[in-house]
């Protein structure tokens, strides 16, 4: 898959809210995504109180005992020196230097994200992120020399992109990433590649509603994509938040504010396949939060819920590399947003052409399906039965094949609530049934015109 080539070059860059290596990682992303855009941000003035970040490059950053051996080194790892540190050199006791480093005693042998100066970038600290077994092994009656050089300006653009596919309506459904994090791979950027393909594969399709994909700069990026009048948010109905989407984890789903929206629906619903044990559906920001804060706020309240693989024990480390990023799970991400697309463009009402109940067994019909028919979904073994394939996921089917007696009851449910007032998706949550099925079946009863599809509601 080309675009996990795409995350092996982006990974390792210094993806800082704004700075050399971020502005190279926006054009790959932009060239590898034709029709994607390059969006910048000039002003001067805030918004809500947020500034633009200024531009930090740094050449070096090194922490280094007297006698030579190397504490950190931003040649190591991006990780080793907060981003923003402004430059410094000179010689500290450990006393000093303590107030300048950071480390985890819950995993000792982590590199950690110091994200603070980001978000303070008026008054940034020079600072270090050393494992913490090393830490605790420094000692008192050495010096540190503590050498950075960087440049911090106020004098370019923040950088951010969006990509978006054009529907008949300009009604939009929104994917979101945050594509920085210096070299860190799940928390954010794979998420943003997950959101660009599932609009890459939405182009040469005709859509009812409109769908982009934004690679925020966290937070703050958003802030401004929200201020900013020719981003098209004023279109934006619903958001989804991408988060830890190629690790070997579950999904977890964190709900929109009023746990209301479209996507909060379809998502519970998928979830409700996979057989999990444990809680997988969280109230908004629960376990951690990202930029579907920002589009779920007052005064803007998009509905923004977030969809993401949970436990992540190398969140915010240097563990989180493309080394435990999984294409098949990134797949499945990408899989999962284009099913929520099925279930946004095809969930008509359903409007019966009968009175009472349709013979569906006879031979003009002949959608009849028995207690037993579960047990033939998977392999039609002639034609008849090749009518009721359709492109389920693997644990769809096994859901399926493990609830035998689902279809019988679904049929009869299908044939009394195709009355005008009930949807696809309505149709399905009541049955149990996966949406794929219920789409398939209807389709086949608007084929025999026992059915019509709506885009509203009948009001008798």
């Amino acid at each position: 898959m080309l675009y996990f080539e795409l995350l092996k070059s982006l990974a390792p860059l210094d993806r800082c809210h704004l700075g050399p290596e971020m502005e190279n990682a926006y054009q790959q992303l932009v060239k590898y995504y034709p029709g994607s855009r390059l969006l910048k941000y000039n002003s001067k003035e805030e918004v809500h109180k947020w500034s633009l970040p200024p531009h930090w490059a740094c050449t070096r950053g090194e922490l280094i005992d007297d006698n030579g051996k190397v504490i950190a080194s931003r040649k190591n790892h991006k990780l080793e020196l907060f981003t923003y540190s402004p430059p410094i050199n000179k010689t500290v006791s450990l006393n000093e230097l303590q107030e300048h480093l950071f480390s985890d005693p819950n995993r000792p042998d982590a590199i950690c994200f110091h994200f603070r100066n980001q978000y303070r970038h008026w008054e940034p600290v020079w600072g270090f992120s050393i494992p913490h077994r090393i830490r605790e092994k420094l000692t008192s009656d050495t010096q540190y020399h503590v050498r950075i050089e960087s440049q911090i300006s106020y004098d370019q653009p923040m950088i951010q992109s969006d990509y978006h596919h054009q529907g008949e309506l300009d009604q939009t459904y929104l994917f979101v990433g945050h594509f920085d994090h210096p070299e860190q791979v799940n928390d954010g950027l794979a998420g943003c590649i997950a959101a660009y393909e599932i609009i890459k594969r939405l182009q040469n399709k005709k859509t009812r509603y409109s769908y982009r994909a934004l690679s925020s700069v966290e937070i703050v990026g958003s802030v401004y994509y929200l201020d900013d009048p020719h981003s098209g948010v004023e279109n934006v109905m619903e958001s989804l938040f991408l988060g830890f989407s190629g690790i070997d984890s579950s999904f977890i789903y964190q709900q929109s504010v009023k746990k209301n929206s479209m996507i909060d629906r379809i998502v519970i619903f998928f979830l409700s396949f996979y057989g999990a044990q444990d809680k997988v559906v969280f109230n908004h920001r629960e376990l951690i939060g990202n930029d579907e804060n920002v589009f779920d706020s007052v005064g803007y309240e998009i509905p923004s819920g977030t969809l993401m693989r949970w436990p992540f024990p190398q969140y915010h480390t240097d563990s989180d590399n493309i080394d435990i990023t999984s294409e098949d799970k990134l797949e499945e991400v990408i899989d999962f947003g284009l099913r929520i697309v099925d279930v946004i463009e095809n969930n008509y009402y359903l409007l019966a052409t009968y009175s009472g109940i349709p013979s569906l067994a006879n031979p003009d019909i002949d959608l009849y399906l028995s207690l037993d028919f579960i047990s033939n979904i998977r392999n039609a073994s002639n034609n008849d039965m090749e009518r009721f394939q359709c492109d389920l996921p693997e644990h769809e089917l096994k859901y399926m094949e493990n609830n035998t007696q689902i279809l019988n009851q679904f049929m009869q449910n299908i044939v009394r609530l195709s009355d005008g007032k009930h949807t696809i998706l309505d149709i399905a949550e009541s049955s149990k049934v996966p949406f794929g099925f219920v789409h398939m079946y209807a389709s086949l009863m608007e084929e025999k015109g026992l059915v019509s599809f709506s885009e509203t509601m009948y009001e008798k």
